[in-house]
C-alpha cells in the first residue's frame, strides 16, 4: 500500500506540475492572440440564447449587458422558450415577451419552441430552422447568466476560416460575494479547468487526434459549417459536447477567443452536486450516440473517470501519508502546488480582489475542492449501479 502510495503521489505531483505550466501558458497565449491584427470585415451574428424557468431579473440582466454591443455590431439576440415550460402568466415566455413589447428592440426577439420533448439543442435548432440564416451568418450562443467580454464582437469582425469553431472560455466569477465558501472554492477550480483544459483544446492544435468537447456558451461558429456537423442533437443532455466530438471527428477545427465569458457558478455546494452529476451523466450517456471510434471514445472515457476517482485517490493518499514520510511528502508537495495554482489565478485574473479577508483562506484551502468534485460523478455511478433511474437536475441561476 505505501508503494501505490508513492505511484500515486509521484503523478499526482506531475498532473499538478502540468496544471500549474498550462495555465499559465494558455493564458499567455490568449493574451498574445489580443495583439493580433486582422483586414476587418463586418460580420452579421445572429446570438441564441436558450432559457427555460428563468426570471425577470436574469433576462434583463443579459439584455442590459449587450445593449452597447447592439448599438455597435450587427447583432440579432433571439432568446429561447419552450413548451415543455409553456406559456401561462408565470412561464418564461410571458416573462420574457412583457420585458421585450416594454423595451421595443427591432434586434431583440423571442421564439417559442413547440416541442415538448427533447433539451437544449432542440431549442436551437427550432430557432435556427425558423430564423434561417444565411450561410455566412455567425451563430452565437449564451446561457442566461453569461455576461461575455463584449470585444468578442470587435474580435470576430474579420474573414472567419472556414470549418471553424470560435470558443470563448469562462471566469466563473458573477455574484461570486453571495455565493457560499464552497462555491467559491469550487468557481475557482472551473475557471482553472476552463483556461487549462478547456482552452487547450484550440491551444494545442497540434495534439494527436481525440475526441475534444465544446462549450455551449460563448460558442461562435458560421451557418455554414453548422449545417455540415447537422446542427445540434436534440435529444442530447450534453449537446455542445457532442457537437465538440462531431468537429474532431470531421477535422473542424478549434478556435480560442483570448477574451472571457463571465459565469454564475452554483449557488451552494449541494447545487454543485447535482449539476456535476448532471454534467458527468450527460456525457458518459454520449458515447453510445457516436457509431465507431471506439479507440476515441476510450481514450475520452478514461479521462473522464478521473472526475469520479479524484476525491477517492485523494483520501487514499491522505490516509497513506499518516503511515509513511515519504507519502507525507508528496502529499504536501501536492497540497503546495495547489496553493500555487490558487495564488496564480489570483494574481493573474484577480479572482478574489474583491473578497477581502476571505482571500488568503480561500487560496490556502483551494486544494479541499479536489476531494469535493467528484461527488456528483460517484452519485450517478452509484445509481446506475444498482439499476435505478437517474434524474437530471436543471441548473439553477
Amino acid at each position: 500500500m505505501i508503494y501505490l502510495g508513492i505511484i500515486i503521489g509521484v503523478l499526482l505531483s506531475v498532473r499538478h506540475s502540468i496544471f500549474l505550466y498550462g495555465f499559465c501558458n494558455n493564458l499567455k497565449k490568449l493574451n498574445q492572440l489580443k495583439k493580433r491584427r486582422f483586414s476587418i470585415k463586418k460580420n452579421r451574428y445572429i446570438v441564441l440564447v436558450p432559457i427555460l424557468k428563468e426570471n425577470a431579473s436574469i433576462i434583463k440582466g443579459f439584455i442590459d449587458h449587450h445593449l452597447d454591443a447592439l448599438n455597435k455590431y450587427d447583432i440579432n439576440i433571439y432568446f429561447i422558450t419552450t413548451e415543455k415550460e409553456g406559456v401561462g402568466k408565470n412561464s418564461t415566455y410571458n416573462t420574457t415577451k412583457l420585458l421585450l413589447d416594454e423595451l421595443k428592440s427591432k434586434s431583440i426577439h423571442l421564439i417559442h419552441s413547440m416541442s415538448k420533448h427533447g433539451f437544449k439543442g432542440q431549442q436551437i435548432n427550432f430557432a435556427i430552422d425558423s430564423i434561417k440564416p444565411d450561410s455566412d451568418e455567425i451563430i452565437g450562443i449564451y446561457d442566461i447568466d453569461s455576461r461575455p467580454d463584449l470585444r468578442v464582437y470587435k474580435y470576430l469582425e474579420r474573414e472567419l476560416e472556414e470549418d471553424c469553431v470560435y470558443q470563448q472560455y469562462s471566469i466563473y466569477s458573477n455574484k461570486l460575494k453571495s455565493r457560499s465558501f464552497y462555491s467559491k472554492l469550487g468557481a475557482h477550480y472551473q475557471t482553472i479547468w476552463s483556461i487549462f483544459f478547456e482552452a487547450g483544446f484550440s491551444i494545442r492544435q497540434k495534439e494527436k487526434k481525440k475526441l475534444k468537447y465544446l462549450v455551449g456558451h460563448g460558442l461562435f461558429i458560421q451557418m455554414a459549417t453548422l449545417e455540415k456537423l447537422d446542427f445540434f442533437e436534440s435529444s442530447a443532455i450534453a449537446e455542445d459536447l457532442l457537437l465538440g466530438y462531431k468537429c474532431s471527428i470531421s477535422n473542424i477545427k478549434f478556435q480560442p477567443i483570448p477574451y472571457f465569458d463571465y459565469s454564475e457558478f452554483a449557488n451552494n455546494y449541494q447545487t454543485f452536486y447535482l449539476q456535476s452529476g448532471r454534467w458527468f451523466a450527460g456525457e458518459f450517456e454520449l458515447f453510445k450516440k457516436i457509431k465507431g471510434y471506439r479507440w476515441l471514445k476510450t481514450k475520452r472515457a478514461l479521462t473522464l473517470m478521473i472526475w469520479p476517482l479524484e476525491p477517492i485517490i485523494n483520501i487514499f493518499l491522505l490516509i497513506i501519508s499518516f503511515f509513511d514520510p515519504f507519502v507525507f511528502f508528496l502529499f504536501l508537495i501536492n497540497l503546495s502546488l495547489l496553493i500555487v495554482l490558487s495564488f496564480m489565478t489570483n494574481k493573474e485574473i484577480g479572482f478574489y480582489k474583491d473578497h477581502g479577508l476571505q482571500n488568503t483562506l480561500l487560496i490556502i484551502l483551494f486544494p479541499l475542492w479536489t476531494f469535493l468534485r467528484g461527488l456528483g460523478a460517484i452519485n450517478y455511478l452509484t445509481i446506475k449501479i444498482f439499476g435505478r433511474e437517474y434524474h437530471y437536475y436543471k441548473t439553477e441561476k
